[in-house]
């Protein structure tokens, strides 16, 4: 019964491992609604927190423009996604870059000037090169910077 009882355990960590690293894992997928500027659902139900950018709030200058920068963006789209360092939110949203294509579209945001460079430690892989599509976003006064 010992023996049964440590393979069972141990069968149930092997699970769990397999699980945790299928949830983390790259993967392609369809957008299927548009949250606002920073957060989509996918077609599983998932939602999506978009990593290194932050856009307006509702009732927030620049809200709907955002919002329909991204709709126009990935809407309906298959996208690809790549994590960082954590894997969820404190809302439990994963968080991820989203690549349609070519297009990485986390940094397309910042720098068209519709979101924000918003680097959140640990998941900072990218925040220079957000940093950057800011300030030159708003050096050509794109979007809201207009």
């Amino acid at each position: 019964m010992k023996n049964n009882l440590g393979v069972i355990v141990a069968v149930l960590i092997l699970l769990n491992v397999v699980v945790i690293l299928l949830d983390r894992e790259d993967t392609s997928t369809t957008v299927s609604f548009v949250i606002d500027g920073d957060t989509v659902e996918l077609s599983n139900g998932e939602r999506v927190r978009l990593i290194g950018i932050d856009t307006p709030e509702v009732d927030e200058y620049y809200y709907e423009e955002a919002t329909i920068q991204l709709r126009n963006l990935v809407e309906g789209k298959e996208v690809r996604m790549e994590m960082d360092t954590n894997n969820r939110d404190a809302y439990d949203r994963l968080l991820r870059y989203i690549y349609l294509g070519d297009t990485f579209v986390n940094y397309e945001m910042v720098y068209g000037g519709h979101a924000e460079s918003y680097c959140f430690d640990p998941d900072t892989k990218y925040c220079d090169e957000f940093n950057e599509a800011e300030e030159d976003a708003k050096e050509n006064k794109r979007g809201m910077w207009a």
